[in-house]
Formats: structure tokens, C-alpha cells, sequence
């Protein structure tokens, strides 16, 4: 199991990387408009060769890039996720990430 760490990453793919680490996902507008990355595919396809699971989905209009974590991760990731937003006083984020966080466990059980 590879666990995603923007450590050894630099420029354009560390960018992406925090994102995806972030919010799970990213799509060409808001690397372009935000991120100031142009060219997203070969980016993703550089962090695919580092090891990275990224999936591709397609609709009518964009790309979304998904960054897969196995559930361990994810657990990791929304316990990160609602720490941050207990220390920012942000209690409704907190209980939408706390249900997430309840609902991903509780669906391991079944």
C-alpha cells in the first residue's frame, strides 16, 4: 500500500498532490484558475507513475481526477479533516465530516 505524501514532490506536481491530499479531487478549470497548473494530464500522469491512485471520470463538460484511498486512509483523512474544523470553531463542517467519517465505518461492518 502506497501512502500519498507530497514530501519529494516539487513545482506543478506538489501543487496537484496537495490538492488531491486536500479535497480528494481536481479537475483543468480549477487547476488552471486556482493552482495555476496548465497542463493537469501530464501532471496526473507523473504522479501515476510515482505511484499515485488516481482515477479518471469523464462527463459531457471536464475531467475529474479522484484520488483513491483505501478506507484506512480515508478514516485518516476525515479525522484530520474534522480536527481542523473543531479547531476553527467550524461545528456544522465538523458534524458533516464527523456523519462521513460514521457512515464510511458503518459501511464496513455490512
Amino acid at each position: 500500500m502506497i501512502l500519498h505524501s507530497t514530501n519529494n514532490l516539487k513545482g506543478q506536481l506538489k501543487t496537484v498532490g496537495e490538492a488531491l491530499l486536500t479535497h480528494g479531487y481536481i479537475d483543468k478549470e480549477y487547476a488552471l484558475q486556482v493552482k495555476g497548473v496548465r497542463n493537469l494530464h501530464d501532471v496526473i500522469m507523473r504522479l501515476r507513475g510515482l505511484g499515485w491512485n488516481i482515477k479518471t471520470n469523464r462527463d459531457k463538460t471536464t475531467r475529474l481526477y479522484t484520488l483513491v484511498r483505501n478506507v484506512s486512509q480515508e478514516s485518516e483523512f476525515l479525522m484530520l479533516a474534522i480536527n481542523n474544523s473543531l479547531h476553527r470553531a467550524d461545528f456544522k463542517l465538523a458534524q458533516k465530516q464527523s456523519e462521513k467519517l460514521n457512515k464510511l465505518l458503518k459501511s464496513q461492518l455490512h
